[in-house]
């Protein structure tokens, strides 16, 4: 059983949310590793304007998706930080006046 917690965050909604994120920054990852491999590949036999129209729309991707990336990891940091101070929270409490 978990505990409760006097203050509206749940901990384990927490937990899934930095889980569903970091399950999101891995296939993101993925994702940009095989637009970078299939264009490096493609490189070889593909020339012109199509391939280069291709090729800046796969950069501009890439680096929406390392914006996405960067804020993935910020997210991810301040979910760290919000379980912190939750479970520091946690240990606050009147002790019925025993030191």
């Amino acid at each position: 059983m978990t505990p409760t917690y006097d203050i509206c965050v749940d901990y384990d909604t927490l937990l899934d949310v930095g889980s569903k994120l970091q399950k999101i920054g891995r296939s993101l990852y993925d994702s940009t590793a095989k637009m970078e491999t299939a264009l490096q590949y493609s490189q070889d036999f593909l020339e012109g304007y199509q391939f280069e129209r291709v090729k800046q729309n796969t950069r501009q991707c890439l680096q929406v998706a390392k914006r996405t990336e960067n804020n993935l990891h910020n997210a991810m940091e301040y979910i760290k930080a919000l379980m912190q101070i939750l479970e520091e929270y946690q240990k606050c409490g009147y002790n019925g006046g025993k030191a």
